[in-house]
């Protein structure tokens, strides 16, 4: 490990190896390291947890390329939920509305699909992969550029690094480039993951593996704290957050007024890496072949809350592999207010309560009554579109229940809508389910 590697938040030297926490033998089976170490640390200072910088420039876009090569129907729905979400933040400060003169600088810009929010504006993009560049310069016609120098100086209304940032070999050098190319009145739109609190896969994705917790493709590992320092030291004020759906997303304006930044502590940090791994190998026991002497899947899952309380797998797992809770109705709603007295409204439990209050405790193919269970998921699941507008497993709820229970056609036709607008895969099932409804 380099000492002389400086952290990007306090510029200190000082850091704690973490390498003990880690499989070197994991990632060499995948090809990603050889001889050399993880380099996974923490900076004794500040608290800010990185890797050892291991790869150049031109070893990403190497690396980049030849991992995102095929557009196709996951990616464009995954595309379609996430610019929901876009809207639903850019739209408090009404920037949908603005045509032609509005200039908009994507970095990590993918296929391009951000064109979908902003059809008229002037979009330049950066994007390692080759492959994405070029659908994002042809199917979308953004203007691909190689590097920010490459703006002239306070040209930018909009700045977007959305899941790009945690990428990047020097993170501070990438924010104090786009504040150069950033005009005085313009905002930078920028999420990341965030680790060190709730332990769970900001995907959506289930989190039973540290090492994919940590993956090395996320050269900084951000808590909310070190985050918003980050923000801090590059001149930068955050206007907007939200950690609800995919991570930490935050609208920021620059700003010439200096904050200090907020320390954490780092040995805390080693111990909650320590009770993070320890969570997630005690829960995949559950995994594992029965054993009639074993501790049973309930058991196992407290065993995990109990090491990490903000384990949200575990609670998942605990309410769908338990069999003494999966088919207990009483037993489902005391573990619901209990996860959300610890998460404070998470919205991925609260779905897939939702979905599982409407689909399991009602009779949905038979058009049942409209009980309070249907009505209580009918509430949850609005609730998640407020926060998240583009989940297309809400959206389906939604769309079932005034299908099935409600005949509500109007309302069908609108959630149908919305539904295929980000999965148009989902169109046979509207049509199936709408068929039935006349």
């Amino acid at each position: 490990m380099s000492e002389q590697h400086k952290c990007i938040i306090c510029e200190s030297v000082e850091w704690k190896n973490l390498d003990n926490l880690r499989s070197k033998e994991y990632w060499f089976d995948r090809n990603v390291i050889y001889d050399e170490e993880i380099g996974f640390k923490v900076c004794k200072k500040c608290g800010f947890v990185t890797y050892t910088p291991r790869w150049t420039e031109e070893q990403l876009k190497a690396k980049y390329s030849q991992d995102r090569t095929i557009v196709n129907s996951k990616l464009i729905k995954m595309m379609r939920k996430k610019n929901a979400f876009h809207r639903k933040m850019f739209n408090e400060y009404k920037l949908l509305e603005k045509g032609k003169e509005f200039n908009v600088l994507d970095i990590g810009c993918g296929f391009g699909g951000i064109r979908e929010v902003f059809p008229e504006a002037n979009i330049c993009g950066i994007e390692y992969s080759k492959s994405f560049a070029n659908y994002a310069s042809k199917h979308y016609g953004i203007a691909m550029i190689k590097a920010i120098e490459e703006l002239d100086e306070k040209s930018q209304d909009l700045v977007i690094m959305y899941h790009s940032l945690e990428h990047v070999t020097n993170a501070r050098e990438t924010l104090e480039k786009i504040n150069r190319v950033l005009k005085d009145d313009g905002m930078l739109y920028v999420a990341v993951p965030d680790y060190l609190d709730e332990l769970r896969e900001v995907s959506g994705n289930p989190c039973h593996n540290f090492e994919e917790l940590y993956h090395l493709n996320h050269h900084n590992v951000f808590s909310k704290i070190s985050f918003d320092n980050l923000l801090k030291v590059t001149g930068y004020e955050t206007i907007s957050r939200d950690d609800r759906v995919y991570g930490y997303a935050t609208v920021n304006r620059k700003t010439k007024e200096e904050k200090e930044i907020v320390s954490e502590d780092y040995k805390k940090i080693e111990n909650i890496l320590n009770l993070q791994k320890k969570a997630i190998e005690t829960l995949i026991k559950i995994f594992e072949p029965v054993n009639p002497e074993g501790p049973k899947a309930s058991d196992i899952c407290e065993m995990a809350i109990g090491i990490y309380p903000k384990y949200l797998d575990a609670y998942i797992a605990l309410s769908e592999t338990a069999k003494e809770i999966f088919s207990d109705v009483k037993k489902q709603r005391d573990l619901y207010k209990r996860v959300q007295g610890v998460f404070n409204n998470n919205l991925r439990f609260k779905l897939m309560y939702a979905m599982h209050v409407l689909l399991n405790w009602s009779e949905v193919e038979k058009g049942g009554p409209v009980t309070n269970n249907v009505r209580q998921a009918e509430k949850l699941l609005v609730e998640i579109l407020n926060e998240d507008p583009g989940n297309p497993m809400a959206l389906h709820g939604l769309f079932t229940i005034n299908i099935f229970y409600f005949r509500n056609i109007q309302n069908a036709k609108a959630l149908a809508q919305q539904l295929i607008n980000v999965d148009q895969e989902a169109i046979s099932i509207v049509e199936q389910y709408m068929g039935w409804l006349l």
